[in-house]
């Protein structure tokens, strides 16, 4: 796809060698003052350094395009409107460098304020349940090792596909809990008082299981079937 540009030319570049047969060949491309990729020609240039053209370009990539053969002429640029513009900084130095300071420091933090938005609403949870997960996992491991995860220990397929889903399962909630204590800043009763219980503080939570209730055979959140 072709671009139009139009500048001022800042280097032109002349490579030439010679084919495995000998032929001699040479290659031209040039600059733009304030462009960043370099343009390519298909014959001689027929414009010199400090030349202001305009021409056609298909880009190659963020470094290079070719110029469409053809395309270019000189360009006279708006010499009367840069002459009014270099007037206006004269007589007005101080009021042009303020402006642009305001400009760039309402850039600023403009910058810092959506970075911080960006954080706390995005970033941060997300950085805050890849570590509950992690440490789920972990805490599961050594459940493992110690042979204390309430599993199914059937040795054939049915039981192998059981413990895939129980360890699954336990490896989620675990990392709702710990996602939930990191938000709230404490150990909660259950994982369903992460999902299910809605409060109208979210720091509040409710009221740990008493004593009676822990003591109730059963009532542990890793007991068969309870998880």
């Amino acid at each position: 796809m072709s671009e139009h540009f139009q500048g001022q030319v800042a280097k032109i570049y002349t490579r030439e060698g010679k084919t495995s047969s000998g032929k001699a060949w040479k290659s031209y491309s040039f600059k733009l003052k304030g462009v960043n990729p370099f343009f390519r020609l298909k014959g001689e240039p027929k414009f010199a350094e400090g030349d202001f053209i305009q021409f056609d370009a298909d880009v190659i990539d963020d470094n290079a395009s070719q110029v469409v053969e053809g395309s270019g002429s000189k360009w006279e640029p708006p010499a009367k409107q840069e002459v009014a513009k270099e007037e206006a900084k004269a007589t007005k130095p101080a009021a042009a460098n303020k402006s642009s300071f305001n400009t760039e420091k309402e850039l600023r933090e403009k910058y810092w304020a959506d970075k911080e938005t960006r954080d706390i609403e995005f970033t941060q949870p997300r950085i805050n349940f890849q570590a509950a997960r992690n440490a789920a996992i972990s805490v599961v491991q050594v459940l493992s090792d110690q042979k204390a995860l309430p599993i199914s220990t059937a040795d054939n397929k049915g039981g192998a596909a059981k413990r895939y889903e129980q360890i699954v399962d336990i490896v989620n909630k675990l990392t709702v809990q710990f996602y939930f204590d990191t938000d709230t800043l404490r150990l909660l009763t259950s994982v369903q008082d992460a999902g299910t219980i809605k409060v109208s503080n979210p720091g509040e939570l409710p009221e740990d299981a008493t004593e009676e209730q822990d003591d109730v055979p059963g009532n542990s959140r890793l007991a068969d079937g309870n998880w």
